[in-house]
């Protein structure tokens, strides 16, 4: 049986993200919710797209190590969404982990969040930077968590299609 790794991002983060940032973004919280609801099986599809082969899902593996991406992000949601420092990394962290994710899709992405979820496209942009990070995180320390190596973590994403098509 798959693992559900949406399931189980929203529950880990889903509510606190859409909750810390609709605060942060000034969108009310149901928005930033539908927004948080859209952009995490968008995210999880990407990151899928990019590991839908052994050399993919090595890519994937090293932009973790090389960024030392290991889950500890997840630890400290609380205070990522305050202003200042914390938040800047977060934003600058989540643009790096967008343009590998996603490449030159993010844009239409950016729109057709915002129009499905009913906030502005800066906060539709926002909210993806600060997602992405929490993503990688997640799935950074359940890669290290159970050891799994290209060709599991192929066969991890690649079983969570189904989950994908469900959530959106």
């Amino acid at each position: 049986m798959a693992i559900n790794l949406l399931e189980m991002l929203q529950g880990q983060v889903g509510g606190e993200l859409a909750s810390q940032a609709s605060r942060f973004l000034g969108e009310s919280e149901s928005n930033t919710s539908k927004a948080v609801g859209a952009i995490l099986p968008t995210l999880i599809g990407g990151l899928a797209s990019k590991a839908s082969n052994e050399s993919g899902a090595r890519g994937v593996l090293d932009f973790l190590k090389s960024n030392n991406i290991d889950g500890s992000i997840l630890g400290t949601l609380g205070g990522l969404f305050g202003g200042g420092q914390s938040t800047d990394n977060l934003m600058n962290s989540g643009a790096g982990i967008l343009k590998f994710l996603l490449g030159d899709k993010l844009g239409s992405i950016v729109d057709v969040i915002s129009n499905v979820a009913g906030i502005k496209t800066g906060s539709s942009s926002s909210l993806l930077k600060m997602a992405a990070p929490l993503l990688m995180g997640f799935v950074g320390k359940y890669v290290k968590d159970k050891a799994i190596d290209a060709l599991g973590l192929k066969n991890l994403l690649g079983g969570q299609k189904d989950f994908i098509s469900k959530g959106i």
